[in-house]
Protein backbone atom coordinates (compact mmCIF):
# COMPACT_ATOMS: atom_id res chain seq x y z
CA UNK A 1 0.00 0.00 0.00
CA UNK A 2 1.25 3.71 -0.53
CA UNK A 3 2.83 5.66 2.49
CA UNK A 4 0.58 8.47 3.64
CA UNK A 5 2.14 10.83 1.45
CA UNK A 6 1.69 8.70 -1.79
CA UNK A 7 -2.26 8.86 -0.66
CA UNK A 8 -2.76 12.29 -0.20
CA UNK A 9 -1.02 12.65 -3.78
CA UNK A 10 -3.21 9.84 -5.23
CA UNK A 11 -6.19 11.19 -3.85
CA UNK A 12 -5.51 14.59 -4.87
CA UNK A 13 -4.29 13.79 -8.13
CA UNK A 14 -7.18 11.10 -8.38
CA UNK A 15 -6.40 8.16 -11.20
CA UNK A 16 -3.08 10.20 -12.75
CA UNK A 17 -1.32 10.55 -9.40
CA UNK A 18 -1.67 7.04 -8.30
CA UNK A 19 -0.41 5.63 -11.50
CA UNK A 20 2.12 8.51 -11.74
CA UNK A 21 2.71 6.61 -7.77
CA UNK A 22 2.64 3.13 -8.71
CA UNK A 23 5.38 3.24 -11.98
CA UNK A 24 7.45 5.49 -9.54
CA UNK A 25 7.27 8.88 -11.79
CA UNK A 26 6.61 10.81 -8.48
CA UNK A 27 8.92 9.33 -5.72
CA UNK A 28 7.42 8.75 -2.29
CA UNK A 29 10.25 8.52 0.40
CA UNK A 30 10.47 4.71 1.93
CA UNK A 31 7.73 3.57 -0.15
CA UNK A 32 8.39 0.38 -2.15
CA UNK A 33 5.62 -1.84 -3.19
CA UNK A 34 6.36 -3.17 -7.02
CA UNK A 35 4.36 -6.13 -6.54
CA UNK A 36 1.22 -3.47 -6.48
CA UNK A 37 2.11 -1.61 -9.89
CA UNK A 38 -0.61 -2.91 -12.39
CA UNK A 39 0.46 -4.69 -15.66
CA UNK A 40 0.20 -3.52 -19.14
CA UNK A 41 -3.31 -4.93 -19.63
CA UNK A 42 -4.42 -4.30 -16.04
CA UNK A 43 -3.43 -0.58 -16.97
CA UNK A 44 -5.40 -0.61 -19.94
CA UNK A 45 -8.54 -1.42 -18.09
CA UNK A 46 -8.66 0.06 -15.03
CA UNK A 47 -12.25 1.71 -13.89
CA UNK A 48 -10.88 4.62 -12.00
CA UNK A 49 -10.73 5.49 -8.31
CA UNK A 50 -13.74 8.13 -8.73
CA UNK A 51 -15.95 5.09 -9.93
CA UNK A 52 -14.43 2.66 -7.96
CA UNK A 53 -15.26 5.03 -4.81
CA UNK A 54 -18.34 5.26 -5.77
CA UNK A 55 -19.30 1.07 -6.28
CA UNK A 56 -17.50 0.66 -2.41
CA UNK A 57 -20.35 3.60 -0.93
CA UNK A 58 -23.16 2.18 -3.05
CA UNK A 59 -22.43 -1.85 -1.73
CA UNK A 60 -21.94 -0.55 1.91
CA UNK A 61 -25.22 1.79 1.69
CA UNK A 62 -23.96 5.12 2.44
CA UNK A 63 -23.85 8.26 1.02
CA UNK A 64 -20.55 10.43 0.08
CA UNK A 65 -22.13 13.23 2.15
CA UNK A 66 -22.46 11.12 4.85
CA UNK A 67 -18.96 10.36 5.03
CA UNK A 68 -16.57 11.98 7.28
CA UNK A 69 -13.44 10.78 5.34
CA UNK A 70 -11.95 8.37 3.06
CA UNK A 71 -8.76 7.17 1.17
CA UNK A 72 -8.49 5.23 -1.94
CA UNK A 73 -5.07 3.11 -2.44
CA UNK A 74 -3.89 0.39 -4.97
CA UNK A 75 -3.63 -2.80 -3.90
CA UNK A 76 -3.25 -6.44 -4.03
CA UNK A 77 -5.37 -9.36 -2.55
CA UNK A 78 -4.21 -12.88 -3.48
CA UNK A 79 -2.72 -11.62 -6.91
CA UNK A 80 -5.90 -9.06 -7.60
CA UNK A 81 -4.95 -5.20 -8.54
CA UNK A 82 -7.84 -3.55 -6.21
CA UNK A 83 -8.64 -0.20 -5.18
CA UNK A 84 -8.42 -0.80 -1.39
CA UNK A 85 -11.09 2.17 -0.09
CA UNK A 86 -11.27 2.99 3.41
CA UNK A 87 -13.91 5.19 4.79
CA UNK A 88 -15.56 6.19 7.25
CA UNK A 89 -19.36 7.52 8.85
CA UNK A 90 -20.82 9.04 11.84
CA UNK A 91 -21.60 5.52 13.31
CA UNK A 92 -19.08 2.91 11.43
CA UNK A 93 -15.66 2.64 9.76
CA UNK A 94 -15.55 0.65 6.46
CA UNK A 95 -13.47 -1.48 4.17
CA UNK A 96 -14.02 -2.37 1.14
CA UNK A 97 -11.80 -3.46 -2.02
CA UNK A 98 -12.75 -3.17 -5.49
CA UNK A 99 -11.14 -5.03 -8.58
CA UNK A 100 -9.77 -2.43 -10.04
CA UNK A 101 -10.42 -3.84 -13.66
CA UNK A 102 -14.05 -5.64 -13.21
CA UNK A 103 -15.58 -3.20 -10.67
CA UNK A 104 -16.56 -6.40 -8.55
CA UNK A 105 -16.44 -6.17 -4.85
CA UNK A 106 -13.43 -8.27 -3.36
CA UNK A 107 -14.25 -7.93 0.38
CA UNK A 108 -16.65 -5.19 2.31
CA UNK A 109 -15.84 -5.03 6.12
CA UNK A 110 -17.84 -2.88 8.36
CA UNK A 111 -16.85 -1.95 12.08
CA UNK A 112 -19.57 -0.37 14.08
CA UNK A 113 -17.98 2.61 16.72
CA UNK A 114 -18.90 1.61 19.66
CA UNK A 115 -18.32 5.05 21.60
CA UNK A 116 -21.61 6.70 19.78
Amino acid sequence: MMNNKCGVLARLAGIAGAVAVSFGLVSCEGDSHDGDKPTDEEYANLIGDEKAESIAFKAAGVSESSLIWWETEFDRENGILVYDIDFRTASAEYECDVVATTGEVYKLKKTWEESL
